[in-house]
């Protein structure tokens, strides 16, 4: 298959054509319907309106003064976030990677509340592992604890590593690497849970997550392919839903949206 296709990589008895073949994927115009491919999650939305699909829009000054809008803006930033950490998780990580915890202890000269000053000893954290382990992925989330501080979770394609090793890679404190049991859990795990810590207003005008260079990013699919699409979808006796909602805006209107996983074999 040509890199310019847009496959859902089911069977061929599926009957589902999402790719370049007989249809062009358009590169602007309108659609009711969008899909979002990563890895086995599928994500669907279908729109009441119409919704415009590689425009470019023109560009507006910044205001300085907060307003309604600016606010709405801010809660459309995360909840955007949260959707890219799950559709990462799916298309770049497998039960063979760990998740990492990254803990301060209080004995540091350094303000262990501030987070542009704790990311500097994260980045640190990074480039010991990527020195050792040169294919290095990962994701990195922040997070206050209780007492202010603030620690990290890093999901990294990297093997086990030892107390001895933690010590050598991380000696600002705690560092614990666990497992990754199942990377459905794992993801709804950054993407509902840490999603909840993102409104934190102490991180406002930093960035939510950051994550290394040449991550997969997720296939989207908009018109007549994803509205032919969204309707086989149903029928796969592959797919689960594993959840689905449907909200209204004053853009789109009433939106239905479904989350599909492939079932594990």
């Amino acid at each position: 298959m040509s890199s310019n296709q847009l496959a859902l990589d089911f069977s061929p008895e599926d009957n589902i054509r999402l790719d370049n073949t007989g249809t062009k994927q358009p590169l602007a115009g309108v659609t009711t319907t969008k899909i979002i491919k990563s890895g086995n999650l599928i994500e669907v939305y279908d729109y009441e309106y119409p919704i415009r699909f590689g425009h470019k829009g023109k560009a507006t000054k910044k205001k300085k003064t907060k307003s309604v809008r600016s606010e709405e803006y801010r809660v459309r930033t995360i909840v955007q976030a949260i959707n890219t950490l799950r559709q990462l998780c799916f298309l770049n990580f497998t039960l063979y990677d760990k998740f990492i915890t990254l803990t301060f202890n209080n004995e540091q000269a350094f303000d262990i509340t501030n987070l542009k000053v704790c990311y500097h000893y994260v980045q640190l954290f990074l480039r010991k592992l990527k020195r050792r382990y040169p294919d290095l992925k990962y994701i990195v989330v922040a997070e206050f604890q209780k007492r202010g501080a603030v620690h990290y979770h890093i999901l990294a394609n990297i093997p086990f590593i030892t107390e001895e090793e933690r010590i050598v890679l991380w000696p600002y404190g705690f560092s614990k690497v666990l497992a990754v049991q199942s990377t459905t859990q794992l993801a709804l795990y950054l993407s509902k849970y840490l999603g909840k810590r993102f409104d934190d207003k102490r991180k406002f005008g930093h960035k939510l997550y950051t994550t290394s260079k040449g991550l997969r990013k997720p296939k989207v699919i908009y018109g007549p392919i994803a509205e032919e699409a969204s309707e086989k979808i149903k029928e796969l006796p592959q797919l689960e839903v594993q959840y689905e909602n449907q909200y209204e805006t004053e853009r789109n209107g009433v939106t239905k949206y479904k989350q599909y996983l492939k079932k594990e074999t």
